[in-house]
């Protein structure tokens, strides 16, 4: 059994929970029997005719409790450990109905005992009996009712911090179980009030206090369920995404060694985001969920993010920008850290400079959690304005900043603005000595002097080679970078492929602006014994050439 205690998962052994239940139930029938007699020996010391009934009444008491509380028990919800638990409409019923029995059972019991007349066991007539087992019937069954609208509850309020009501969210969630139990004391006093149930008024306030969690949970998940897509697993189902067990990996050769001089640095990449595998196919299936949807579900955040670190992972920075630079109201608004990376390291083309206007209208609106954060994002908006040649939106910027002053005490490091936009990186892959216009070859730029080559952020731009092996990167600013190889690892991962020709970091600056690299031949060292049909064969080719290589291009 697993509990969540703020965001930490605490592992209780099953007995503890019951015994810790026996406990509040006993400590409380003692206290309530202090409180009606005063505690003394004779009130502990029942006589041994009664102790039996007593027993038995505790344990039916001690699982009443916990049966009723079962419903908030840890479960799995949206793909994550939470507390409730989703229950059918048939395992509801049974709920209840195990309720009702149990509830029944305690009621006779309990009155045999004499639970309810100071614990002294006396002879009790068929028909007192039956009254009180129905009325323990009815409190079963209204705890079950109640139970399976809380478990509801904590549903409703996680799809609430989904859809950014983070606050009211965390209010139903950790407010549930305590009003549970209020709740289920408050439905357990009321019949026991008097052997008849009276006066009537009680019989109101008891069908009142169940309808007061029924009425409004059941309205409140019929609204969510219509409008935000409400009552599914998760994103996986609700866009028909594969979950990243499914996931494949790619093998990645990085064209530099950590400190820049010409190699090869080797790794494996798992295509995973949010939880799902990411490919091109799910990620359209996923922007078509949310269009057909009209971004109305409560898997916003993960579409959002999903779609976002996907193109990522894909080398497609375009893509990852315009996902980026989606804004959603206050709640969802841009994510304007990982745009800013994108766009300070992306070609200088018209459309990049577009994608930053809108942006920068995007963060003009925008309300800042903090001054630390307005002013490090008007610092990366001058920054980005200044790489375009903007020196206006650049200033423009900086005045923002200015006006931070004094709250805002770091250091503002203006660039200088840049006019070279004219950078070229070309040049040719091999396979055995054959075109590989299936391996996507990706151009990176080293954002800072300690940055190390790793492929796995500062992501320029990426391409295939075409038919003869060639690729071109073009529009490209002044600054350090470097190449990485990614394809199947069946090709790449195999560990004596080796890379000829690895150009290591280069740097483009004002006097040297067009970089045609040597062919970069991807050969794979012959074993000691070669085998030409077994492994050491290369991959067969095409009647084309290019080696073929179960990668999706773009």
């Amino acid at each position: 059994m697993s509990v969540l205690a703020f965001d930490a998962l605490v592992r209780v052994h099953p007995a503890f929970f019951y015994a810790a239940l026996a406990a509040v139930f006993g400590l409380g029938a003692l206290a309530a029997k202090a409180a009606a007699e005063g505690l003394g020996l004779d009130v502990l010391l029942a006589p041994w005719g009664g102790r039996a009934w007593g027993l038995l009444t505790w344990a039916l008491g001690t699982a009443f409790v916990y049966n009723g509380f079962r419903p908030l028990l840890p479960a799995k919800v949206f793909g994550v450990v939470y507390w409730p638990v989703d229950a059918a409409a048939l395992l509801e019923l049974s709920h209840l109905s195990f309720l009702a029995v149990l509830g029944a059972a305690l009621w006779g019991v309990g009155t045999l005992a004499g639970a309810f007349d100071g614990w002294r066991p006396a002879p009790v007539e068929p028909q007192t009996l039956a009254r009180a087992a129905t009325r323990g019937a009815a409190v079963g069954a209204a705890l079950g009712a109640v139970g399976a609208s809380a478990a509801r509850v904590l549903f409703i309020g996680e799809a609430l911090s989904r859809l950014g009501f983070t606050a009211t969210g965390l209010l139903l969630l950790w407010c549930t179980a305590p009003a549970l139990g209020a709740c289920g004391a408050f439905l357990a006093w009321l019949p026991a009030g008097s052997a008849e149930w009276e006066p009537r008024w009680r019989r109101g306030v008891f069908a009142s206090v169940v309808l007061a969690w029924l009425v409004p949970v059941g309205a409140a998940e019929l609204v969510l369920r219509a409008a935000w897509d409400f009552g599914r697993p998760g994103l996986s189902e609700a866009a028909g995404v594969p979950r990243s067990d499914a996931a494949e990996k790619l093998a990645v050769l990085v064209l530099a060694e950590p400190d820049g001089s010409p190699g090869v640095q080797k790794r494996e990449e798992a295509m995973t985001a949010e939880g799902l595998a990411v490919t091109r196919q799910g990620l359209g299936a996923v922007r078509r969920y949310l269009e057909l949807q009209g971004y109305r579900t409560v898997f916003l955040r993960e579409a959002l993010g999903y779609l976002r670190k996907g193109w990522a992972l894909l080398w497609e920075p375009e893509m990852h920008m315009d996902a980026a630079a989606v804004r959603l109201g206050p709640r969802f608004p841009p994510d304007f850290d990982a745009f800013l990376k994108a766009v300070l390291v992306a070609p200088a083309t018209p459309e990049n400079y577009e994608r930053l206007e809108n942006v920068a209208r995007a963060a003009d609106k925008a309300r800042s959690p903090s001054v630390k954060k307005a002013g490090k994002l008007y610092q990366g908006l001058s920054d980005a304005y200044a790489r375009f040649g903007d020196l206006e939106g650049s200033n423009f910027w900086l005045k923002r900043i200015r006006k931070l002053w004094p709250l805002y005490e770091e250091d503002v490091n203006v660039d200088p603005v840049e006019d070279r936009h004219d950078g070229v990186v070309s040049g040719t892959v091999l396979f055995n000595g054959r075109p590989a216009s299936s391996v996507q070859v990706g151009l990176f730029m080293q954002t800072s002097t300690t940055s190390a080559p790793s492929a796995r952020e500062g992501l320029v731009a990426s391409t295939w080679p075409d038919e003869s092996g060639r690729f071109w990167f073009r529009e490209l600013t002044p600054g350090r970078y470097y190449l990485a190889l990614r394809s199947d690892p069946i090709l790449l991962g195999d560990p004596r492929i080796e890379v000829l020709f690895s150009p290591g970091s280069f740097k483009l600056s004002a006097s040297r602006m067009d970089w045609e690299l040597m062919p970069l031949r991807i050969e794979r060292a012959p074993s000691l014994v070669p085998d030409p049909g077994g492994a050491d064969a290369a991959p067969p080719l095409p009647a084309g050439g290019a080696v073929p290589i179960p990668l999706t291009r773009g």
